[in-house]
């Protein structure tokens, strides 16, 4: 390999960098507006905090569909 092929890859990966540093940027700008978030920590922390109301929710669920449940057979409903 020549010098000159040598500096052409080398350029060749610098620009290719600076493409992945700008969609890295453009990303980070668009999860931020998305969702208020400045890095991945805080979006776990979302996603965890969501999915630990979404877990209460269907406990929520479940025990009122057992009550309901419960209430039907002594009415003497089959379910």
């Amino acid at each position: 390999m020549t010098l000159q092929q040598i500096d052409a890859k080398l350029k060749e990966a610098d620009q290719h960098n600076t493409q992945l540093t700008t969609r890295k940027q453009v990303w980070a700008e668009d999860i931020k507006q998305k969702f208020g978030a400045d890095n991945s920590e805080e979006l776990r922390k979302m996603l965890a905090d969501g999915e630990a109301a979404l877990a209460a929710k269907e406990a929520e669920y479940q025990a009122a569909t057992a009550e309901a449940e419960a209430e039907l057979k002594k009415a003497g409903v089959p379910c």
